[in-house]
């Protein structure tokens, strides 16, 4: 009889413990959907930021695609003048 007033007066505590517990994991829960709204937003941003990178390795290609045209414009613009250059030097 004693034995079983002993164990039967642990579990009195062993119950406030476990209360105790459950209230902490309701803390933990809703922490862990704090994180989880905040990793969500995380990869929106990343993927946003992906989307701008992408847009601007596009627009530098554009850009030296047209620094070639121009490059090669410029050379054939050259061309008289350097042909002149040889017929007449300044020297």
């Amino acid at each position: 009889m004693n034995s079983m007033e002993a164990q039967v007066s642990l579990l009195e505590a062993i119950d406030e413990h476990i209360d105790v517990m459950n209230e902490e994991m309701i803390l933990i829960d809703a922490t862990m959907d704090t994180m989880q709204a905040s990793v969500s937003g995380i990869r929106a941003n990343l993927s946003s930021v992906r989307k701008k990178v992408g847009n601007i390795t596009i627009n530098i290609d554009q850009m030296n695609l047209e620094m070639q045209a121009m490059s090669h414009e410029i050379h054939r613009m050259g061309k008289p003048a350097r042909s002149m250059n040889k017929m007449f030097p300044f020297q």
